[in-house]
């Protein structure tokens, strides 16, 4: 079995379960009222999904989880709102495997030479560690040998928080993407937000946090290995959008640079759902 099968199925162990090949679980509990009983009601539950399945790009609904029954479509999503599980269940897509772990490499990399920016630019030896780097197809790891990779600026006087986006150039419904880790220095990739939405990143965020976008992810702290290649999923909800950003949003309290936040990507993937 491939680390990209390893790492589907451990993704559908960890879910709350699959409705066939249809949709899966992916965040809030299930209750059992005395009087009403399971909730929400299978019936429900299936009717919510049919009408997703008939108002495209929807891939992902929310349920009610109370008497007082709710189906919501998330699409449009909420850009900027944080996804509460209090009160609902929700349900995605089953499209993780044959898009984000596709194992025949044949899911579409939508950021694959698009069009992108980072908060700075790292300059050596009149070598310049830009953007577009991440989306050359290379994964190079290797700082000192080319094609390299993207880079922030390296100082304790640099921004904040670095970033670093990509233009998909179209709405995408974003299941999720994979980051590839450079070699040495592997830690620097932590405490990272990756959102996805209508609006671009800009020179505003530098020193203050990006949430003008739904949040696909956040990853606590350290714990990146040097080279490893990060599945990064979109939960729990795929995310609809033209712009994927990853910004470092606070000091790490267990790197080597406590006090100095540098955003190195070898290589960023986008998988979804035109």
């Amino acid at each position: 079995m491939t680390d990209y099968a390893r790492s589907f199925h451990a993704v559908i162990e960890q879910a709350s379960g699959v409705l066939g090949e249809g949709y899966m679980t992916t965040a809030g509990t299930m209750r059992n009222d005395k009087k009403a009983g399971r909730l929400p009601d299978r019936h429900k539950v299936y009717d919510c999904l049919n009408k997703c399945d008939k108002n495209p790009p929807c891939a992902c609904v929310r349920i009610s989880n109370t008497k007082k029954y709710a189906c919501d479509l998330m699409t449009p999503f909420p850009h900027g709102k944080p996804l509460t599980s209090k009160g609902f269940v929700y349900y995605a897509a089953n499209r993780y495997k044959d898009t984000l772990y596709n194992e025949t490499g044949m899911g579409v990399n939508y950021a694959y030479k698009k069009k992108t920016q980072q908060s700075s630019t790292y300059e050596l030896y009149g070598i310049q560690y830009t953007s577009d780097k991440a989306v050359d197809g290379s994964h190079n790891t290797d700082g000192l040998k080319p094609p390299y990779f993207a880079h922030t600026m390296d100082s304790y006087w640099n921004e904040l928080f670095p970033w670093w986006m990509v233009d998909l150039a179209q709405d995408i419904t974003v299941t999720g993407i994979r980051i590839r880790n450079r070699k040495e220095w592997g830690d620097r990739l932590h405490d990272f937000d990756v959102r996805v939405g209508p609006l671009p990143i800009t020179a505003e965020n530098n020193d203050v946090p990006f949430k003008g976008n739904t949040r696909c992810h956040y990853h606590e702290k350290g714990g990146v290995e040097d080279e490893a290649l990060l599945f990064v999923e979109c939960k729990p909800c795929p995310v609809r959008g033209r712009y994927v950003s990853i910004q470092i949003t606070q000091n790490c309290t267990d790197c080597q640079e406590p006090l100095k936040n540098v955003l190195q990507l070898a290589e960023v993937e986008v998988f979804g759902l035109p």
